[in-house]
């Protein structure tokens, strides 16, 4: 932009800002197409649905197109915004395959939903040059044991629950398993071991309770989960609204299909096998006095940081704060002597380790931007994303970025 427009971002980013939402980082101006965190400054805001997974294009926008901003008054804000919401008649809608919602009388119907219950695999990818981020699970590796142990396809849907499981009836038979953040699990009011296969019955109730050790539950069902793909993916953006079970949390009542994504002559992962993975919980620190040392590569900027701010960063023992969700994982503890960190955006990965002007950390996760503008010092491995995605907030870790 004009430099007389440069603005720079804020130390620490808001929580949440609103869709629409036209905004100032630096010498870059963007539109916010759904509520998320971010930390430019805000001019003003359209009222049109940028994106929308039911229209083609999704986008209103590409890489390359030239954008005009023009004022207008409140009235015509509420008229476009009404329009926006209805849908657009120059916009087709996608085919019914893409679009379709699947209403079924047999699989699991949720009794209590939990706290935050959603539908979840690996992710969307091949799509974040159009601003679309992969999501999917915050722990791959419970999620990839689970299937493993059910023999399914790898990529089955699951539910992932965080801080407090659902409860679930069976509508049909069905074989489950539960890995991850540890939970006192009953099926018809008897015990769930974590990490075994189980079969409930026609009518059989599981309930899972507090999750007593870690953060994320993940249950797998024979077969997986079925719902519409979206660009590829069953997974939840909350975030966007889309994946998933119509773009949302599990609520009570919501009934869900199970579906038939079982490995063709394969045989299932046997429990206590030599080749068994170790779960996730039984590789996190043993005492809460003992720290979470995540492992890292160089990040994108890691060059631009001076080496004492890069031994700091290496030796503070950071704190994970409540304010973490599945977009970035934020911390608290002695503030890096690094100054400002703003950047022009580039690309963010699973893990990548973002600091901000007020000298923080945040570890971006499952749904994060595509692109960021804090500088990232390092990026956090998928292995230690699977073992930070368990840490409670209070929870001490320490950065070992590797050569």
């Amino acid at each position: 932009m004009d430099e007389l427009l440069e603005t720079p971002r804020l130390e620490t980013p808001r929580t949440k800002i609103p869709a629409g939402s036209v905004a100032i980082g630096g010498k870059q101006a963007g539109l916010y197409p759904s509520d998320s965190p971010g930390g430019w400054r805000i001019i003003g805001r359209t009222p049109l649905k940028v994106f929308d997974q039911n229209r083609n294009p999704a986008c209103l926008y590409q890489a390359g197109d030239r954008i005009r901003f023009v004022p207008i008054s409140k009235k015509q804000f509420e008229k476009m915004a009404a329009a926006s919401s209805d849908g657009n008649a120059s916009f087709r809608p996608r085919a019914k395959s893409e679009n379709q919602k699947y209403v079924c009388t047999g699989g699991i119907k949720i009794l209590e939903p939990g706290l935050l219950t959603t539908v979840q695999d690996k992710g969307r990818f091949g799509f974040q040059h159009q601003g679309i981020g992969p999501g999917g699970v915050m722990d791959a590796e419970s999620f990839a044991l689970g299937n493993a142990i059910l023999g399914n396809e790898e990529n089955a849907a699951c539910i992932e629950a965080t801080a407090l499981g659902p409860s679930i009836k069976f509508i049909l038979p069905c074989e489950f398993v539960i890995t991850g953040g540890a939970c006192n699990a009953m099926i018809d009011d008897k015990p769930v071991s974590m990490n075994r296969r189980y079969m409930a019955q026609t009518g059989s109730i599981l309930k899972c309770g507090f999750i007593t050790k870690g953060l994320r539950t993940y249950i797998c069902f024979k077969g997986g989960i079925l719902v519409p793909e979206i660009f590829g993916s069953r997974a939840t953006n909350l975030k966007s609204k889309s994946g998933g079970y119509f773009g949302r949390k599990l609520r009570t009542g919501d009934e869900i299909a199970i579906g038939d994504m079982v490995k063709k002559g394969k045989a299932e992962l046997v429990v206590g096998a030599d080749n068994m993975p170790l779960p996730v919980l039984q590789q996190m620190p043993s005492s809460n006095s003992e720290p979470l040392v995540l492992k890292c590569t160089k990040g994108s900027q890691y060059s631009d940081f001076p080496v004492d701010v890069v031994s700091q960063f290496q030796n503070v023992l950071f704190t994970v704060l409540p304010e973490s969700d599945r977009m970035g994982i934020r911390f608290s503890g002695e503030s890096l002597n690094c100054g400002k960190t703003d950047i022009i955006s580039d690309a963010i990965p699973f893990g990548a380790v973002q600091i901000t002007s007020a000298g923080l950390p945040v570890v971006m996760a499952a749904d994060r931007q595509t692109t960021g503008g804090y500088a990232k010092i390092a990026s956090v491995t998928c292995h230690s994303m699977s073992l930070l995605s368990q840490a409670v907030p209070g929870t001490k870790v320490i950065f070992n970025i590797e050569d």
